[in-house]
């Protein structure tokens, strides 16, 4: 009975192959669409500096006021909440640096997760892994992630969220710490702590395996993903998954007759979603936000779990009996504070401490239906109108202006945005021809939710319009509400949009940037990075084509064979006005199956057809090949690439994704990434100056 929830899932991927077969290369050109922020659909909280005669120019000049905000996070001054004057002063003149030609500093190393479910999930853990082991993960300035990519990222920003919160502390402890500054305060105490790395556990404790030697109390939050990897299930008891997924698919089939007259037509926003929706969205909680304690190395199945094994474990609300049911939620809030405080230590510490890392969830925005669209020119499937982002410190897009989060009424919890940018079932994909687009519309197949526009709070007459459009309602009297007037966005998988989380990052013009790419490819297409080179081009006038590689070894050449390749190309890309070349390092989910089916152990003689490819690389690990021996044995043999579709992990399963990554990475990832250091904090070092000239913050 649990596999019928996976229809959901399939919805998606009918969706998903809709738009890999071209869908999405609709409107004018770049130059017919340019528009100063104050012309565009939304007007944004800030005031656009400068008025731009093109595209790339017009998305550059958006995010200049969002970086300047930014950077001061990074320097531990939340300009969204402290309004002091010298702080204000500082901010006015940064974003006054910004009108050309005077200085602009951009993001210098970041990190793009892509989508792809579970399995892009487990393989951009073993890469992070990797990068941490380099010492590099925690120099990332940012880190964008898109659908099964966010699922990790997600796990990864909890886990510093708890790295440094007092056991008996609640989730303001860090909003406590940025009131009490003083040299015998306890945000100096707390700096303390940080430099002497008293901390709940590190890094290495969260990605530590047991293969690897460390002691079982250190591998409890491995252990908990690879044991837990259900997210859609409480236990792990087949005969409890039965009745589980029984009742959600019985409750679910019983709210669609109300859901038909409240939600499908009168758009009263009651449902916002589906029983699979928050059935989804806890069980990400379940599996990677919750914290778990390194004291406790041993899994206890749901129904025996101590609350003392994770840190933020919270009973279920309905089903009270459950501990660790569901988690002690964290806002943006929440987040931003732990940032402030964070890298306001590492700003005055005299050790080299990485501010940090901001965390960029790619979501998909789709408009409500109008028979008065405004601005055709902005269709659904544009990058700047359609990916729709979130910070700690702001919700937005290039298209509709950049709104705080502490301005928000209704601030959202970072586990329900990272769900809804994993929401690959919803009708506001807008992706399927034919009967598809109203099956999934009529059977509620939504696993994403609906917004009010942040824009719409902003004013009285924003409020107006917000009532007036409750009042009209949905269809079909909604379809008379101009699109100028909608003030309800919904918001989806962010890989119906943009599936690698690069374009949050190129727009940036982040100079330095890795890309995980573990979206489902078994033929090797590249669709994901191709498409966007396509939409670049088209949209903003930007170049990305190959970098130091060449054509003959770089996926976007026509000829290339992935197969006979290493899995990281570099790329680069061009044509921001006024910036320079950006280098990237995009590393593919891929494995050479001659090598795998062989143990390159060291022990010659090796079988002549082998010998020369075991002494160029080695071999992959044990997990990786006694998982792909099992595929074999049951006849799919689908590996790396199996379907997106498939949620309900093995631990076999999850160790081979995650050791695949930190092979590939390890192998042709790090050492690329080693020669960026000295443009990184070159780039770094003039950052610091211009964040210097901009005067006192305090």
């Amino acid at each position: 009975m649990r596999y019928i929830a996976v229809v959901v899932m399939l919805m998606a991927l009918v969706a998903c192959s809709s738009f890999k077969n071209g869908q999405g290369f609709l409107g004018q050109k770049p130059d017919d669409r340019t528009k100063s922020q104050d012309q565009g659909k939304n007007k944004s909280s800030d005031v656009l500096l400068v008025t731009t005669t093109t595209e790339a120019a017009r998305v550059d000049s958006v995010f200049r006021l969002q970086f300047c905000k930014e950077l001061f996070l990074r320097h531990g001054y939340d300009v969204t909440s402290d309004k002091s004057t010298k702080l204000d002063a500082a901010y006015k003149k940064c974003t006054n640096a910004h009108t050309p030609p005077k200085r602009f500093e951009t993001d210098s190393y970041a990190l793009a997760l892509s989508g792809g479910g579970t399995r892009a999930a487990s393989y951009s853990m073993g890469v992070m892994k990797a990068l941490n082991e380099a010492d590099q993960l925690e120099n990332f300035d940012s880190i964008s992630s898109v659908s099964g990519g966010g699922y990790t990222a997600f796990w990864y920003f909890i886990h510093r969220y708890y790295q440094y919160l007092p056991d008996d502390k609640g989730l303001e402890y860090y909003s406590t710490l940025l009131n009490d500054v003083g040299p015998d305060g306890d945000l100096n105490k707390f700096c303390q702590r940080i430099e002497r790395q008293q901390y709940n556990y590190s890094l290495d404790d969260i990605f530590a395996t047991r293969e690897e030697g460390s002691i079982v109390a250190k591998t409890a939050a491995q252990n908990h993903i690879g044991r837990q990897s259900d997210i859609i299930n409480y236990s792990t008891s087949s005969f409890v998954q039965g009745a589980e997924t029984t009742g959600l698919v019985a409750t679910h089939l019983v709210t669609l007759p109300f859901y038909w007259g409240t939600d499908l037509l009168l758009d009263t926003n009651i449902y916002n979603g589906s029983v699979f929706t928050n059935a989804y969205r806890k069980g990400l909680e379940r599996t990677y936000g919750l914290v778990t304690n390194p004291e406790y190395s041993d899994y206890v199945d749901y129904f025996n779990y101590d609350r003392k094994q994770y840190y933020n474990g919270v009973n279920g609300a309905f089903m009270f009996w459950r501990p660790n049911a569901r988690i002690d939620e964290l806002k943006f809030g929440h987040y931003r504070d732990f940032m402030t405080a964070y890298n306001h230590c590492a700003n005055e510490s005299q050790q080299a401490i990485a501010p940090m890392t901001l965390p960029i969830i790619n979501t998909k925005r789709s408009d409500r239906a109008s028979l008065f669209d405004s601005d055709e020119a902005y269709d659904d499937f544009s990058l700047t109108k359609s990916v729709y982002s979130f910070t700690p410190l702001a919700y937005g897009s290039d298209y509709s202006g950049y709104i705080d989060d502490a301005e928000l009424w209704s601030p959202s919890y970072m586990s329900k945005i990272y769900a809804t940018s994993g929401a690959a079932a919803d009708s506001g994909a807008q992706q399927v021809s034919g009967l598809l687009d109203p099956l999934l519309a009529i059977s509620n197949a939504n696993l994403g939710y609906k917004m009010r526009d942040p824009s719409s709070q902003q004013s009285f007459w924003g409020g107006m319009r917000f009532w007036s459009d409750k009042v009209i309602g949905g269809f079909p009297l909604g379809l008379l509400m101009p699109e100028d007037y909608k003030t309800t966005l919904r918001l989806s998988d962010g890989g119906h949009a943009e599936n690698l989380g690069l374009f949050s990052l190129i727009k940036r013009g982040t100079k330095k940037i890795v890309v995980v790419d573990a979206e489902h490819d078994p033929e090797y297409g590249f669709d994901a990075l191709n498409r966007l080179k396509v939409k670049l081009k088209h949209e903003l006038n930007l170049n990305l084509s190959c970098g130091e590689t060449g054509e003959e070894t770089c996926p976007l050449a026509s000829d290339f064979n992935a197969l006979q390749a290493a899995p990281v190309f570099s790329l680069t890309v061009t044509g921001f006005p006024g910036r320079e070349q950006l280098d990237i390092l995009y590393i593919k989910l891929s494995v050479k199956k001659d090598l795998l089916k062989q143990r390159c152990d060291g022990r010659l003689p090796y079988p002549s057809d082998i010998e020369t490819l075991c002494r160029e690389q080695p071999g992959y690990p044990e997990n990786v090949r006694a998982y792909y021996q099992s595929e074999i044995e049951k006849q799919q043999n689908s590996f790396p690439h199996n379907s997106t579709a498939d949620i309900w992990y093995s631990e076999a399963q999850y160790r081979a994704y995650r050791d695949l990554g930190s092979y590939n990475a390890k192998t042709f990832l790090v050492d690329k990434i080693r020669r960026w250091d000295e443009d990184i904090e070159r780039q770094r070092k003039s950052e610091k100056a211009f964040y210097d000239s901009l005067g006192p913050k305090k």
